[in-house]
């Protein structure tokens, strides 16, 4: 729970607010989530850490990580990164000096996110990495828009369409 980006985009809306959702401890965390270890076993999957951004609870997460790993429970971190595209490029960088696999998502906003030009940088600065398991274009929605108008709030993308397939094989193609 918590999330600093603010994006206007964002379909989590509810996530932001680091207060707000139910408190776990690690153990019971993992109490919780063991009794899916068979579909871990056969489907190669694990526990993801998500939100908002998990690694505003960094001690958490690492306490979280440590127990799932003791019980080989694999571990994924879906992360922005942190605040700024400067430190996510940095993350990025630093996972890719440490053959950490990823997978670089980028979210499709039609006339926001889909010019030629950024997607073009988007794709040159993947290009740079040898950790990416898989490219992601995740075409932008508006299915969260009413969680923004359950809270009151004003969506400031309203009127900006869903992102298409042939929008994503364009994206694709730039990257």
């Amino acid at each position: 729970q918590g999330c600093p980006l603010r994006c206007k985009y964002c379909h989590n809306r509810d996530t932001w607010d680091p207060k707000g959702g139910t408190e776990y401890t690690a153990d019971e965390l993992i109490n919780n989530v063991s009794r899916y270890s068979s579909y871990w076993k056969a489907s190669g999957g694990g526990i993801t850490a998500s939100g908002g951004e998990a690694t505003l609870q960094l001690d958490f997460l690492y306490e979280l990580f440590k127990k799932a790993k003791e019980k080989n429970i694999h571990t994924c971190l879906d992360t922005s990164g942190f605040v700024d595209i400067e430190k996510t490029l940095k993350l990025a960088k630093h996972l890719d000096e440490r053959n950490i696999p990823i997978w670089f998502r980028h979210v499709l906003v039609p006339g926001i996110t889909d010019s030629e030009e950024n997607l073009s940088k988007i794709g040159e600065f993947a290009a740079t990495l040898n950790n990416i398991d898989r490219l992601e274009i995740l075409p932008y929605h508006t299915m969260g828009v009413h969680k923004w108008e359950n809270m009151g709030l004003n969506y400031d993308l309203k009127d900006v369409r869903d992102a298409n397939n042939e929008d994503v094989a364009r994206a694709a193609e730039i990257i």
